[in-house]
């Protein structure tokens, strides 16, 4: 930028169409990092479009992806959700209590069987 300034001025910001250049990959980029949206219900959770039941997961493990610790659960219905953010879920106090509780359920139950790792971190 500095060096169009330097050699050719800045003339060509009253043509529209330059604008597209840093305007449309900006759009691009917002929608395709928004995050999704997380809802619950007493026997259910939902991330997005995909839903488990809550009381009858098989799989329940914490993954690492970037900074961010994802929950991955599958139900006994194959359901699955693969990126739940844990930081998500906990920041709503009742969402996460309504997922806690069914987790704890399901590894009470025999029916998950999660990992040493994800039993500290879910303190279960």
């Amino acid at each position: 930028m500095a060096m169009t300034a330097i050699a050719h001025g800045f003339e060509w910001l009253h043509l529209g169409f330059f604008w597209l250049v840093p305007v449309l990959p900006s759009i691009g980029m917002y929608f395709s990092m928004k995050n999704g949206w997380v809802a619950a219900g007493a026997r259910w959770v939902q991330n997005r479009e995909k839903y488990v039941e809550i009381y009858d997961l098989r799989y329940v493990e914490i993954k690492v992806s970037g900074n961010n610790q994802m929950l991955r659960m599958t139900d006994g219905s194959g359901r699955k959700i693969r990126s739940l953010s844990l930081l998500d879920a906990q920041t709503n106090p009742a969402l996460w209590d309504l997922l806690y509780n069914g987790i704890r359920h399901s590894v009470a139950s025999g029916k998950a069987s999660p990992s040493r790792r994800t039993r500290n971190i879910l303190d279960l």
